[in-house]
């Protein structure tokens, strides 16, 4: 309070990015998949607390599957990574 809300605007028009992995694959990460949560509902906490303090909730980058993935897909995730924080 009174530094990024409550009077403080310290983040105001900031940009929150998160950068989320997951060692289960996207399709349990639905309404009918093992989770039956979806990686949007998970994360909206974080999107609610960037609305309080006036910042912009940017789509979050995903790398979901992580404990199957290979080395080509990690290596373009790397790559979709860097030019996702360069955006």
């Amino acid at each position: 309070a009174g530094w990024a809300y409550g009077g403080g605007h310290a983040l105001k028009g900031k940009e929150l990015k998160l950068v989320v992995t997951t060692g289960s694959d996207a399709a349990k990460y639905r309404k009918d998949g093992e989770y039956s949560h979806t990686m949007e509902e998970l994360l909206s906490p974080f999107e609610v607390v960037a609305y309080k303090v006036g910042m912009n909730y940017a789509e979050p980058f995903l790398v979901q599957g992580t404990a199957t993935i290979g080395d080509a897909e990690l290596d373009q995730a790397a790559a979709d990574y860097v030019s996702a924080i360069l955006d």
